[in-house]
Formats: C-alpha cells, structure tokens, sequence
C-alpha cells in the first residue's frame, strides 16, 4: 500500500511540476534616440486587477509568461537603460493598467498577441493628473516550420 501511495506521490508532484513551468521574458535594452527634455520617468506602477502576465508558446507548449524580477522593475530598467533620465526635469509616473500576453492557434500557425493599456500620469501633492495614455493589441504571426528552417541554416540558437 506505501509502494502504491509513494508512486501515486510521485507522479502528481512530477505532472505538477510539469503544468507549473514559466518562461521567463528577459528584456533587452536598445538605444531609441529619444531626447527628453522637461521631464523623466520617476517611478512605475502596476495597477492591474489580473496580475499574471499570460501564455506563450514554446515548442509547441503553452507555458506562462513571467518576468525575471517584476513587471514594473524590468520595465523600469529597460527605459533607464534606453533612455537618459534627467532628474533635475519634472517627474512622470508611468501606470500600467492592462498587459497580457496570449496566444491564438495551433503549434505550426499561430498569433501572438499583446494587449496592453498604459497612461502616463502627475501626482502633485496626492492629486493624479492624466497626461496622455496609450493602448493596443499588437499580434505577430508565427509559423514553427519557419523557425525550424532558421534554426537548420544556424539563423537562430
């Protein structure tokens, strides 16, 4: 009976394991030539309801997204590394309201989708200013029997 407990055990915590893998989503700083002038990013702030980031496929697996550190820390590390932050300019606070990830079809063809919604906001002296905000649902589609193709020629690791 323990023998049979023991493999029950086993297997469970094994096919656990297996449904709670997370890709991890490693942004990569780039230079988009913006010059600010008049104001800097002091701070983001996550205000979603749904604080997961969602599904990608991997191989042909959905797995769920995830952020190495947080959302709002790697963001703020990619703008800080793409942009120069003048602190001494007025101080903007970046929310992000919708960020998702999901995922539409099958292994060979399917979408990417991102559906985000972030405003830029003013806090002065606990009043919230709207500056402007922006949203979207960017998708991208991908064909795995291209990224076989690339990864035959040595295109992709």
């Amino acid at each position: 009976m323990k023998k049979i407990l023991l493999f029950w055990a086993i297997l469970l915590t094994t096919t656990l394991r297996l449904f709670s893998a997370e890709y991890k989503l490693n942004l990569r700083p780039e230079q988009w030539n913006i010059n600010q002038k008049g104001y800097f990013l002091s701070e983001i702030r996550d205000v979603r309801t749904d604080k997961s980031i969602g599904k990608v496929m991997i191989q042909g697996n959905l797995m769920d997204a995830s952020f190495p550190a947080s959302i709002t820390e790697d963001l703020y590390q990619l703008v800080k590394s793409s942009i120069s932050l003048d602190t001494t300019s007025v101080p903007i606070i970046m929310e992000i309201q919708t960020f998702k990830l999901s995922v539409k079809g099958n292994a060979a063809k399917h979408q990417d989708i991102l559906d985000f919604s972030i405003r830029f906001i003013r806090d002065i002296d606990g009043e919230i200013f709207e500056l402007f905000k922006l949203n979207g649902k960017p998708q991208m589609n991908v064909q795995e029997i291209y990224r076989k193709l690339l990864k035959r020629t040595s295109l992709l690791p």
